[in-house]
């Protein structure tokens, strides 16, 4: 039975892959992990001159072309890996629990990195732009495909250069949340990281056109005890899932904000706030909907996650 865990990086020779190396490096240093990086050359097969009628002599010229292009590509991608790997050496990782993978893609990046993401990893690790990136979009279109593809394995999206070692643990009374903590426990402990753990609440009543509801000031006190004791009694079971997997408790806080417009914007403000470089939740909330493949909330933090570190956990 395999006892450590193993993650896969997936890179492409853009300072974003390797802020997510780095990021890798710092976080997990001295711990037993096991990396697998992972570089899809972004050049299809050859086949594609046997498809198109054309002069034989173009078609072999063109052909001599594309093999220098192959070439020149691996090449570049060799060095590349190989700097990555001396990121991870150079934290501490052993050199028999880094491993490099260099390919040619077959299906589709995003395609070829799901499909090695499914055999048998503990989590998929990318930056946030690069591997086919579009400025446009608050994600690469591949890092974008990777989290909505990817659905039985944790996604660490990595946006930028992180140093901060504090994690937030954004955390509800959901299965999800729970998940969210027994995976993170194991490399927050290996790690030595600072955890706090952060829960939102929104206004206790809706608004109904310009105003607000309002409780009673008996009412309002009544939801106020309730609350704590329900989030105290969450936050001391959580406590002890972190504790339990090696967790130093005086490195474990907890922040509970209430009143928000919104649960994602907050949580947002908390990390850039309180200067935490890493923030964990779990794919749905306790008010996902089934059909969708990540609740709101936390599509919301990803997306405005810029500078961040986003675990996302099935």
């Amino acid at each position: 039975m395999r006892t450590h865990k193993r993650l896969l990086i997936a890179v492409d020779g853009s300072r974003h892959a390797l802020d997510a190396v780095t990021y890798v490096a710092r976080q997990c240093s001295g711990s037993s992990l096991e990396v697998r990086l992972l570089f899809i050359l972004p050049v299809g097969p050859d086949e594609v001159f046997w498809q198109i009628p054309m002069n034989e002599e173009f078609m072999q010229q063109m052909k001599e072309r594309y093999d220098q292009c192959l070439l020149e590509s691996r090449r570049e991608a060799e060095g590349f890996l190989e700097d990555c790997r001396e990121v991870l050496l150079g934290e501490g990782f052993s050199e028999d629990r880094v491993g490099v993978s260099l390919r040619q893609w077959k299906e589709g990046i995003a395609r070829d990195i799901v499909c090695e993401a499914s055999r048998g990893y503990d989590g998929v690790v990318m930056g946030r732009r690069g591997l086919g990136k579009v400025e446009s979009m608050l994600l690469g279109s591949v890092s974008d495909k990777i989290v909505q593809r990817v659905h039985d394995v944790p996604v660490w999206i990595v946006g930028g250069e992180i140093r901060s070692r504090k994690v937030l643990l954004a955390v509800d009374v959901s299965d999800n949340a729970r998940k969210a903590v027994q995976y993170a426990a194991p490399f927050l402990a290996a790690g030595g990281a600072e955890v706090t753990l952060c829960h939102v609440v929104r206004g206790f009543l809706p608004t109904l056109g310009p105003t607000p509801l309002q409780p009673g000031e008996e009412l309002e006190e009544q939801l106020m005890e309730s609350l704590k004791q329900r989030v105290t009694s969450m936050f001391e079971s959580y406590g002890e899932c972190l504790e339990r997997a090696g967790v130093d408790a005086r490195k474990i806080g907890n922040i509970c904000r209430i009143g928000g417009h919104s649960r994602a914007a907050e949580i947002l403000n908390v990390a850039r706030e309180e200067g935490y470089g890493t923030i964990i939740m779990g794919r749905r909330g306790i008010s996902a909907v089934r059909e969708f493949l990540m609740g709101r909330v936390t599509s919301k933090v990803l997306s405005g996650g810029e500078g961040l570190a986003v675990w996302i956990v099935p």
